[in-house]
């Protein structure tokens, strides 16, 4: 890969870390806020909407986006094509929302139902985005991405805050969510550097099918509904909604890693291992790189969550919020892996396999099916955070089992030294409990406090050297010569 190839997706992985972190802390501290004005039965009926919103979508999730990204030489009837397949698509799912809404509100309740059919039709604008969106992936525009996410979230926030404030319960969140779904399809359209005509061409739409092709994509993402929603579903459906408030709370936490982290530099790498696919050696080496600081990062996050979730719970959103702790504690295995997945997913799709990632998927799927009402009527929520994490790990292993006939990895390399520095950190932990406090907020901030620095003062010692290299050569700026990763 060239220097000015490195670089770009190298800073464009910053300018996309960098702004969602911002986006992070602000959706934190709306999120902390929300809890203490709307109620958890609130936040379950949201979730319970969001799980048909969720399976809808799947329709529309037919691998279209990840064959134009791996398209080499895309004309302009590619973009075309692409943008009225979804359209098409997305009209007729709608279309058949408007009954499902109806059969929603029998069973869910009336405000399940209307919440339902709000987010559809805000989800109907974001089929204008998705075109757009996928043309600055993949021509490395990600300051511009960064940018736009980061005005989405602050207007989402904000109006999330302010709507809770007045008292709009589960309304709140539908105002937020269609804010920033707005936001970003404003955004996306003005920053897009071309125009995307309407022409149709039937063989390009016959290609865009064949990639994956569409019915195993179709298949995937299916499974993926029942890996990824038939949990909420579950505990909404056996437990009612305020059981499924305080367990979406937790699988929102749970999943920091994969949305903060994974997603962050998924997101910027996917287009760069498609231009490695033909250099095995090339592409093994910045996968590696990839999953090394994933897992880094998705560690540290995880270990503060798990081992400070008690006093974060009780400070940040009260104590009605704490069964979100033996949730959340469960859910530790499945905050750990699912970055890994999501991971590997973007790297066999971009080296025109996705196959293989549907069928991780699948294997998924039938897990959840199979265990999760046994194991939420015998166990309640935390039956289900159980379910979950067992899930994560079948995917795992069946996913990687693939990955490493594309690249080349060093698993001890990748593994052992974050292990040594999460030993360190909750060795360090401990030394929050000798002073001794009334004050949660305090034993919080030793905590958090003590763990992060045993944690990154380790990685430090450990790899110095490779964080070193890499802000020699693809940070700071280089004259010439090739680079290879």
């Amino acid at each position: 890969m060239s220097r000015a190839i490195a670089q770009k997706a190298v800073s464009g992985t910053l300018w996309v870390a960098g702004a969602n972190y911002i986006r992070f802390a602000v959706t934190a501290v709306a999120s902390i806020i929300t809890a203490r004005l709307v109620a958890p039965e609130a936040f379950g009926q949201y979730a319970m909407a969001g799980v048909f919103v969720f399976l809808a979508a799947r329709f529309q999730m037919l691998g279209f986006d990840e064959a134009l990204v791996h398209q080499p030489n895309p004309a302009p009837a590619h973009y075309s094509t692409h943008r009225l397949l979804n359209l098409g698509i997305y009209s007729a799912i709608f279309l058949l929302a408007i009954p499902g809404a109806w059969l929603v509100a029998k069973f869910y309740g009336r405000t399940v139902g209307l919440i339902f059919i709000a987010l559809m039709a805000a989800s109907g604008s974001a089929i204008f985005s998705l075109t757009p969106s996928v043309i600055l992936q993949k021509m490395l525009m990600y300051r511009e991405i960064a940018l736009i996410a980061l005005a989405s979230c602050l207007v989402s926030s904000g109006l999330m805050v302010f709507t809770a404030w007045l008292g709009w319960g589960p309304w709140a969140l539908v105002a937020g969510t269609s804010s920033g779904i707005l936001v970003g399809l404003v955004g996306n359209l003005l920053v897009c550097p071309f125009s995307i005509g309407w022409e149709y061409d039937k063989k390009i739409k016959d290609w865009f099918f064949s990639y994956g092709p569409y019915w195993r994509w179709f298949l995937g993402m299916s499974a993926q509904s029942l890996s990824q929603q038939f949990d909420s579903f579950t505990v909404g459906t056996v437990r009612g909604n305020t059981e499924l408030g305080f367990y979406s709370k937790a699988l929102n936490w749970a999943n920091l890693p994969t949305t903060q982290v994974a997603h962050v530099i998924a997101s910027t790498a996917f287009p760069t291992y498609s231009r490695l696919q033909n250099n095995r050696q090339a592409l093994s080496q910045a996968y590696q790189k990839v999953l090394s600081a994933v897992f880094r990062i998705s560690l540290w996050i995880g270990l503060g969550m798990v081992f400070c979730a008690r006093e974060g719970t009780i400070v940040l959103i009260g104590e009605r919020w704490l069964p979100i702790v033996n949730i959340l504690r469960w859910l530790a295995l499945m905050m750990l892996l699912r970055p890994f997945y999501d991971l590997a997913g973007g790297l066999l799709a971009a080296v025109g396999r996705p196959k293989a990632a549907m069928d991780a998927l699948i294997w998924q799927g039938g897990w959840m099916v199979l265990t999760c009402f046994p194991f939420v009527y015998l166990w309640g929520k935390e039956g289900v955070a159980m379910c979950v994490a067992v899930s994560s790990a079948v995917g795992i292993i069946v996913v990687y089992r693939q990955v490493v006939k594309e690249v080349d990895l060093n698993i001890k390399k990748i593994l052992l030294n974050p292990a040594l520095a999460a030993g360190a950190g909750l060795a360090l932990s401990m030394l929050a409990y000798l002073p001794r406090t009334d004050s949660l907020l305090v034993l919080l901030i030793l905590k958090a406090g003590l763990l992060s620095l045993g944690y990154l003062l380790m990685i430090w010692l450990l790899e110095k050297n490779e964080w070193m290299d890499l802000w020699h050569k693809y940070i700071r700026p280089a004259k010439d010569g090739e680079l290879k990763v």
